[in-house]
């Protein structure tokens, strides 16, 4: 079971994972991630997964999945901290790279005003983060499809 508490500052949102996702829990994650990846005002989610246990591969799929609608969306979603177990999981799955990815809050802050031009209007807020591609393979989306959507 996993819990998601929320901090939002301007447009940015923190979305911050902690339990294990399991197989079962990959819908409501899903669920859950695309409707705030479309919240008005929100440009940049941001998911700090430094505290979240476990994922399975469907889990990790429901992320895959809403970082393209949040790019169909004109949004960014990124990875915030994630932690050693699942940057091993992104390697062995070979996504490693996905998603733009920040170890600390003040460095995804720092991409973002430095994006903005100081105006808060900047169209890429992610450039700069660091292994991250900017297309969505196809064959990681497929290999990695959950069935039951």
């Amino acid at each position: 079971m996993f819990a998601i508490a929320e901090d939002r500052q301007n447009r940015i949102l923190v979305l911050r994972l902690t339990g294990d996702v399991s197989f079962d829990d990959a819908p409501a994650l899903m669920d859950r991630l695309e409707a705030e990846v479309m919240t008005q005002g929100v440009r940049v989610v941001a998911l700090d997964l430094s505290h979240l246990g476990a994922i399975c591969p469907t889990g990790l799929g429901a992320i895959i999945r809403t970082k393209t609608v949040a790019d169909l969306g004109g949004r960014r979603l990124v990875l915030l901290a994630p932690s050693e177990r699942i940057e091993k999981l992104m390697s062995e799955l070979d996504i490693e790279g996905f998603f733009p990815s920040y170890d600390t809050e003040a460095e995804l802050h720092g991409a973002v005003a430095e994006a903005d031009g100081g105006t808060g209007a900047g169209k890429e807020p992610v450039a700069a983060a660091k292994g991250a591609t900017t297309t969505t393979p196809q064959s990681q989306l497929k290999r990695l499809k959950p069935d039951w959507r």
